[in-house]
């Protein structure tokens, strides 16, 4: 959508999520400082593109995090209707999570015009109040279901999940078996039951000591 509300054409959409897409893996990589020509080159478009559709770096942050949240928003909507329970929905928002792309960190202080331009953007705004309240339903249903344990509240289920955006400290050809493990171990501990088992062979810390 366009600033007015008017839909945008899908050449100009498609520009726009590869602007997007692009500059979530940048700042991962870079920081939030990444000269823009590093972001609009990776994304294949020009510099004037870039700015045309995010007139300056603060717009463009803003923008990377809306477009998480509302992927994390689709893909909740999407377990709510396609898990036979609430509690397989959320498992499997947690489970998938950490394939939306990448989540980028909050500004690091000293960058309070990006900080705030994430706090005031009205689709972060939108975007975040929709998610923890489809959250807040599948946490209140999956408690109902006598699977989630009940004494948890949205609150802690948001705070592990944003433990999952965290890069585990291990090899690259590690990371995908630990990335499950922890999801694994995550639901396990809020599981009334917690008689899930973990996915995969067990990591040992031989693997990973030394080369960390």
């Amino acid at each position: 959508m366009t600033d007015d509300g008017t839909p945008l054409r899908a050449d100009a959409e498609r520009r726009r999520v590869a602007i997007l897409e692009a500059a979530a893996v940048v700042f991962a990589e870079g920081g939030f400082d990444v000269p823009m020509e590093r972001i609009a080159k990776a994304a294949g478009v020009g510099v004037a593109t870039l700015y045309r559709r995010f007139p300056d770096r603060a717009a463009l942050v803003a923008g990377v995090v809306a477009y998480d949240l509302e992927g994390k928003v689709g893909a909740a909507r999407r377990a709510s209707v396609e898990q036979p329970t609430a509690w397989d929905a959320l498992g499997h928002f947690v489970r998938a999570a950490p394939t939306f792309g990448v989540s980028i960190a909050p500004p690091q202080q000293g960058m309070p015009e990006l900080a705030a331009a994430i706090r005031e953007d009205p689709q972060v705004r939108t975007a975040r109040a929709t998610l923890i309240t489809l959250l807040e339903s599948l946490v209140e249903a999956a408690q109902a279901e006598g699977m989630l344990r009940s004494d948890v509240a949205t609150g802690d289920v948001v705070q592990l999940l944003a433990l999952l955006k965290r890069r585990p400290v291990v090899p690259e050809e590690l990371a995908e078996r630990v990335g499950a493990r922890t999801r694994a171990l995550l639901l396990d501990a809020l599981r009334a039951d917690g008689r899930d088992a973990l996915p995969g062979e067990p990591v040992r810390v031989e693997e990973f000591l030394d080369r960390t």
